[in-house]
Order: structure tokens, then sequence, then C-alpha cells
């Protein structure tokens, strides 16, 4: 491994975050804020520094390799949560652990948080929130391969360690570069488009820019309090239901429709079939059980609460309208438990993806078949297209390490002082960069203790970064593998 190339790329991306306080002095100063000028003085710091650490490594070789990208990217993504934490401590003056942990909840788009009084926050912190998520939403490689071309930054490998789902070597356009242009392109029109629909639904303008940038990036952050129920809107919770789905669906087909202008890669993409049809099943699910308990006093009032509840869980948003801890039976468990399946492969949303939910239950369709027609030759297939059995290997393997990390990560928390379902909860919260929790952090962060805040962001980066991209970094074989005498000897 080559310090000075690492120490070379995330000076350079460490410089591109504090472009973000640029908007953030505007609001400030617009708003007569009064703390206009402390953005700057971060700016400078940040910004500085970045130069500093680029500058003295600036002749170091731009190229990385593919062992070198799972760290440089677990590297990228912590300093990120330890840097955009400046602007909490500063201003707020809250901890550094309050700090980072807000930092890492937007950067992952979790959505948990430890701050309130929303309502009444100065308009500029509340932007930085939306636009954390929104950076991260995409991702923070994405956007720095799409601005940043001429610098010739190995991307690919950097780019496969960052991006979500199963298939890593799925490009829309023969060069890295264009793929995260169309990308960001992408993303950019439809966070426009979702501003004024929310706009022309009765926000204002701060309001509605804010809400877009986590709606489309599945975060979850608000400008208030009570999240979208401070509207009680039905029209403004149908858009964020709208938009909430169409940031949880794989870029790539949203690339076939900006291209051809052609809505057939939607419904002849299984995973998007599968991702609607969990929704609509979730949906008449609790509409029935909140209707059977005459939980509310209509059925299109429950049925108006579960479809955005479903939604907002099994994108990982996290905006609420209803306290859906009071729900009565097993419903808010079945919330947080579809977070774990989350959006599909290649979109802003977490959890383990619905592809990777389909990989599976095609692989127990399979093994049933063969205890009863054992000679029988049964081919796992995706969109017409045989999966090879190294990659149904590897999503059993992920689905396994997945599920021991959220094991691993509730009993730590519980070591920390949370009782078993709040525990539980903050993982889901966390690992699934969901936001709202069970028990104690149904709707904050804000009372448990620094060590369970300290993991719990942890767990964000792993849940981002889909488990092996930071949990390689614990193999012994890996740091062996980056020995510059072992890799000479290897070579000779």
């Amino acid at each position: 491994m080559r310090p000075s190339t690492t120490l070379k790329i995330t000076g350079l991306m460490t410089g591109l975050l504090s472009l973000v306080l640029i908007p953030v002095y505007l609001v400030a100063w617009l708003n007569d804020e009064g703390i206009a000028n402390e953005y700057i003085k971060m700016f400078i710091v940040i910004a500085g520094l970045s130069y500093v650490v680029w500058h003295l490594n600036r002749r170091a070789s731009s190229q990385v390799k593919h062992a070198n990208s799972f760290i440089i990217v677990s590297l990228i993504w912590l300093l990120f949560g330890f840097v955009g934490a400046i602007p909490f401590h500063w201003i707020l003056g809250i901890s550094w652990c309050d700090g980072f942990f807000e930092s890492m909840s937007g950067l992952t788009t979790a959505g948990a948080t430890v701050l309130s009084g929303l309502d009444d926050m100065q308009h500029s912190i509340l932007l930085y929130r939306q636009l954390l998520q929104w950076l991260g939403g995409m991702g923070i490689i994405v956007l720095f391969v799409a601005l940043f071309p001429a610098l010739n930054i190995g991307g690919l490998h950097l780019f496969k360690a960052e991006i979500p789902g199963p298939v890593k070597d799925e490009k829309l356009t023969p060069r890295l570069v264009h793929t995260a242009q169309y990308l960001w392109g992408i993303y950019v029109s439809i966070t426009a488009l979702c501003t004024l629909a929310y706009a022309a639904a009765g926000m204002t303008w701060f309001d509605a820019i804010c809400h877009a940038l986590t709606t489309i990036s599945t975060g979850g952050f608000s400008t208030h309090d009570a999240s979208l129920g401070y509207w009680d809107s039905p029209l403004i919770e149908g858009i964020a239901i709208v938009f909430m789905f169409i940031g949880a669906i794989n870029f790539s087909l949203h690339f076939g429709l900006f291209r051809r202008f052609s809505f057939r890669q939607y419904y002849r993409d299984s995973e998007s079939i599968w991702f609607l049809g969990i929704i609509i099943g979730a949906t008449v699910l609790i509409t029935m059980t909140l209707v059977n308990h005459h939980y509310y006093p209509d059925t299109l009032t429950a049925l108006r609460y579960a479809g955005f509840e479903v939604v907002s869980f099994i994108t990982s948003t996290g905006y609420g309208t209803v306290d859906y801890s009071e729900w009565p039976t097993f419903l808010p468990l079945f919330l947080i438990l579809i977070s774990f399946a989350g959006g599909c492969a290649g979109s802003t949303a977490g959890g383990m993806k619905i592809v990777r939910v389909m990989f599976i239950w095609k692989g127990i369709a399979r093994e049933m078949t063969r205890i009863s027609h054992p000679t029988a030759m049964v081919q796992l297939k995706h969109n017409h297209t045989i999966i090879e059995d190294t990659t149904a290997n590897t999503i059993l393997a992920f689905m396994f390490f997945y599920a021991f990390t959220a094991l691993v990560f509730t009993l730590l928390l519980m070591a920390c002082g949370l009782d078993m379902i709040s525990a539980f909860g903050a993982v889901a919260a966390s690992l699934n960069v969901s936001g709202p929790g069970l028990g104690e952090v149904v709707s904050s962060f804000a009372s448990v203790s620094d060590g369970a805040k300290w993991l719990s962001s942890l767990a964000m980066v792993i849940g981002r970064l889909e488990i092996f991209t930071l949990l390689v970094l614990l193999h012994p074989g890996y740091w062996r593998e980056l020995n510059p005498l072992r890799q000479r000897v290897h070579q000779w």
C-alpha cells in the first residue's frame, strides 16, 4: 500500500467536502443569522488542511489497485464523518461524539439524529444537514469521479468498493467518468423535479429544497421535529412516496428513461417488480391489521398512514407522519424487519437490497425442486440471465455476515446499557441506514450513551458500504497482501 496515494486522494476529496460550506454560508448571510463568518472560518480551516495534505503528496501516483481501494474508501468515509462533524460542534456546541454521529448519519443517509428543536434552528445548519445526506446518497466517490476526471484518479476500484448491490461491474457507459456524470445528472434532475412538486404542494421554497435533498437520497432528515407530519398533508405525503420510491429504484433504469424516453425497462426488471410487490403486500397487511383493531376511524386513513410508513421504512428514508411505535400487535417490529430488505441495488436506499432477497428465495425454491426431482437441472436467473454459482455463494456469504453483524452489534449495544428491544432497533436503524428504531431510539439517539453512539456510527458506515468493504480490513490476509516486500517476493 502506498500511503502517499491514499493521502493525495483523501486530501482532494476532503477539499470537495469543504465546498458544501459555500451555499450554507450564503443562507446564513441572506438570513442575517450572525454566524456567516463562522462558516468562512471553517471553510478556510478544512480547505487549507486539505490543500496541505494534497500538496505534500501531489507527485504520488493516482492509480489505485484493487486491494488498496477498500482501505481508501473506508478511510474517506470515516474521515468525512469527522470533518462533517466540525460545523455541528462549532455552531451548535454539541460534543464531538454527537457531532460525529449526526455527520455520519447524514453522509450514510441513515437519518437518525441526536438533535431536537429543529423548528427553531438556524436555516444554515438545517441546510447543511440536508446537503450531507444528498451528497452521501449517490456516493462520495461517484461525485468525485464525475467532477474531476482531469485529475486521472484511478476510480474504478474505488467505485466498485462504494456502490451498493451484488453486481459491481455494471457501468452505464464504456467510460467510468461518463457513468458517474450521467448518474449525478439524473440525480440532480430528479431532485429538481421533487423540489418543484413539494413547492407546488404548499411547502416554502426552503423546505421544498431541503426535503427534496433528503427524499431522493432516501435520507430522511427534516427541517421540523415532526418530520413530514408537520404539514399533515396527504398531497405532500403522496409526493414523498413517489420520490422515495424513485430514489430506491436502480438508477440504471432511470438512465434508460432519460436516454430512450421509455418505461419498458422498469416493468421488465424483476427486482423492481418484486420491490413494488413487497410494498403493496406490506401495505395491505398493515392496513388490514389497523382496520381490524379500529386504530383509525376509517380504512382510507389507515391506508394513508400504512402506505407512507411502509415506503419510508423499506426505502430506508425514515420520514415520519405518525408514531408507528404505538401501532398494535406486531406492526412496529414488522416495519423494522422490512427495512432489512431495503431498496433495489444501485439505488440510494439501504438494507440488504431486494435483489439479494430474490436470490435467496429462488435458491430455496431451487433446493425444494431438487429434493422432489433429484436429477432436475435448475438454474438461478435474474432478468433472463443465468446467475453463476460464485455470485450466488457471494450473496449467501453477504446475507450471513449481515445477520451476524446485526447480532454482534445488538449484543454490544446491550453491553452499553440499552435494553434488548432498543438495542435491536438501534442496530436496524444504523445498519440498514433507515433512521427510526424501537424503544429508547424510536425517534432520537440523544439519550443513549456515547459508547452506543460510536458503535451506531460505525454500524452506519458498515451498512452504507455493505459489510465487506469495511470488514475485509479485519482479515489478516488483507494486510499481508498489502505488504510491499511480500508483493515483490510473490512477483519474483
